[in-house]
């Protein structure tokens, strides 16, 4: 069995999200994980991991993991773009959980919410 920090992510089970009062399990359901939590800085940190063959596919490994962290500064301009009714984790979750995951990263960048990235490919 490999490591991986996001152990969740070799489960099957579909999720449609699971909340904490820090963090969220937006989805985690055949090979996919994605999660959104907030720091002790108050930034929003979204880590993702897909695994099997369709990532083998697509890098030539079976294994891709990524996080994107958008700066506490920017997290009321994203809730507002979510609609402002929600706190952050909830708003998310409402819009992005399950197969809606997909639609994060195009929905941050259409919103012009700017992001650091890190990402690793490999098994």
């Amino acid at each position: 069995m490999r490591f991986s920090r996001f152990a969740a992510a070799k489960t099957n089970d579909d999720v449609q999200f699971e909340m904490t009062s820090k963090s969220i399990v937006l989805r985690n359901s055949r090979g996919r994980f994605l999660k959104a939590s907030i720091n002790t800085e108050g930034d929003l940190v979204i880590e993702g991991q897909d695994l099997g063959a369709e990532v083998e596919k697509f890098f030539g490994y079976s294994e891709y993991e990524w996080a994107w962290t958008i700066s506490a500064k920017d997290c009321d301009r994203l809730l507002a773009a979510l609609g402002g009714e929600l706190d952050l984790l909830s708003a998310l979750g409402e819009r992005f959980s399950g197969e809606n995951a997909a639609d994060l990263q195009s929905f941050l960048q259409s919103e012009g919410i700017k992001f650091a990235a890190w990402g690793r490919i490999g098994d």
